[in-house]
């Protein structure tokens, strides 16, 4: 299993928001082949999918195709191609090097590509890859992507040729791992995870979970991949597959975290670099925020262990601005007075921003969104330059 790359530093956020765990742009730096997608009849297909998939099934590349049916991925590492397009039959392709790829019309339901305005959308997740994104909506289909930075979305898969593999037609929650390609879904009984975009799909069931206020996350750094599912009755977790000769995964009781309060906050993300995965506890209490690492690669729930607790120096209060702490060791922590909020110093960095969320719970949107934290890996310098803020509800 190839050790995945990212940032150096880490940084957590307290704030009055949903979780998240996102990931700092990647720099590419490996060859790269041009790959053109028509149907049968040497049509050119625009919008095409493209993932790079290695010999163990991830995913490690992706892109879609121009208005000419060209695009361009990196083969190193890569055994194969998985390339979809709506309307049209997915196909896989034993070889990653320069080539046409005919795609044969889908003989099943067309699941077309849409600009999304006005539907109910659930939740968004980010994709490790740079201009992947994920929602969840009320309507059918629920899951939905994005491959050009929103510009576009269209269901996952993107046609209905089997029902091996389909996607979830209930999905609420949607989660991300911090890995390209690996994206998960709560569909009530169960979780749906994909570990190629979305393109196919594998099931955990959430047998043994107990509990309202359902969280999930999933955190993947080298050798350790780890599922949670956090409820007030405690917290489940499942060793992830890394290859599709893995296991299946299945959840039990993460007694090895020790006790952490109904009311208490909880987040994870992985290391900047190496095997390791942070856990960051807000105590229900004091507030205090703290974070310990997770034991590396371990191959059963109960050998999730956690080591080595700190503080961040933050204390979680609900007070209307976002506050972090930095750390380049995941050892020492240093926190900043304030980040963003109408009472920073700062907040000229999003100077149209005057508050989050509302002093009620009751606006279209909202329904009871609870403030939690997040954790994760610092952009580097002039990575969002040029970011404009368009306006949120909530969720």
């Amino acid at each position: 299993m190839t050790s995945r790359r990212s940032a150096r530093t880490a940084c957590i956020a307290v704030a009055t928001s949903l979780l998240g765990i996102f990931a700092a742009p990647q720099v590419a730096s490996a060859a790269q082949v041009v790959i053109k997608v028509t149907d049968s009849g040497g049509t050119n297909i625009p919008r095409a999918f493209i993932a790079v998939v290695s010999s163990d099934g991830d995913a490690v590349d992706s892109s879609i195709t121009d208005a000419d049916g060209n695009a361009t991925v990196e083969n190193s590492g890569g055994a194969s191609l998985l390339v979809t397009a709506p309307g049209f039959q997915p196909k896989t392709i034993s070889t990653v090097t320069a080539q046409t790829v005919s795609l044969a019309t889908s003989t099943k339901t067309k699941l077309s590509f849409s600009n999304a305005f006005g539907g109910q959308i659930r939740r968004l997740a980010a994709d490790k890859e740079t201009g992947v994104f994920y929602a969840t909506s009320d309507a059918q289909p629920t899951v939905w992507r994005t491959t050009d930075y929103a510009g576009s979305w269209s269901p996952v898969p993107t046609s209905a040729e089997t029902d091996s593999g389909a996607a979830p037609s209930s999905a609420t929650e949607v989660f991300t791992s911090g890995v390209k390609g690996e994206v998960a879904v709560n569909t009530g009984q169960s979780i749906s995870y994909s570990r190629n975009y979305g393109n196919t799909w594998s099931q955990l069931p959430l047998t043994g979970v107990n509990g309202s206020n359902q969280k999930f996350y999933w955190a993947h750094a080298g050798t350790s991949s780890y599922l949670f599912v956090r409820t007030d009755s405690g917290l489940w977790a499942a060793i992830m597959p890394q290859s599709d000769s893995d296991p299946a995964p299945s959840l039990a009781s993460a007694t090895g975290l020790g006790s952490i309060g109904a009311a208490s906050k909880v987040a994870f993300a992985p290391a900047a670099s190496g095997n390791s995965i942070f856990m960051a506890v807000s105590d229900a209490a004091s507030g205090a925020v703290t974070v310990a690492t997770l034991a590396t690669a371990a191959s059963t729930v109960a050998g999730i262990t956690a080591s080595g607790s700190v503080s961040t120096g933050l204390s979680f209060t609900v007070a209307g601005t976002i506050k972090a702490a930095s750390s380049s060791d995941g050892s020492t922590w240093t926190a900043t007075g304030g980040m963003v909020g109408s009472n920073s110093a700062d907040s000229n960095t999003l100077s149209t921003v005057t508050s989050i969320g509302n002093s009620g719970l009751n606006q279209c949107g909202e329904n009871g969104t609870s403030p939690v934290g997040s954790i994760a890996p610092a952009a580097p310098a002039g990575a969002i330059t040029g970011f404009t803020f368009a306006g949120s509800i909530r969720s």
